[in-house]
């Protein structure tokens, strides 16, 4: 059993991207379903969550899950290898794309506006 230092050296603190998250092996909570459900709706969206939520980390996930889909590539497993939207995402039509993701980061505006 991993002990609590252990574990806390698990956790994901200060990373926003989803690949590094999956490449080091942290403390991912699964709500990729969400993510499909998300990607399938033709409503617009918007994300306002108050900060250190993941909004960062979930449009990363987006980034990836639309340039690579859940399948392998570059001879490696997909980040999304084991998780609930590897057997929903397949449903979907392979013409459908591109996707396109507009990431907008606010996180240093106020630092710069002096």
């Amino acid at each position: 059993m991993k002990t609590f230092v252990q574990l806390r050296r698990m956790l994901p603190l200060g990373l926003q991207s989803f690949t590094e998250i999956r490449q080091r092996n942290l403390i991912y909570v699964d709500k990729t379903r969400y993510l499909y459900q998300l990607a399938m709706t033709s409503q617009p969206q918007l994300l306002t969550r108050p900060r250190r939520f993941g909004k960062s980390t979930l449009v990363s996930a987006f980034e990836e899950l639309f340039l690579h889909g859940v399948a392998p590539y570059d001879g490696h497993d997909s980040y999304f290898k084991g998780l609930e939207i590897e057997q929903l995402w397949p449903q979907v039509p392979e013409n459908d794309g591109p996707f396109y993701v507009l990431h907008l980061d606010f996180s240093e505006l106020l630092q710069n506006c002096k």
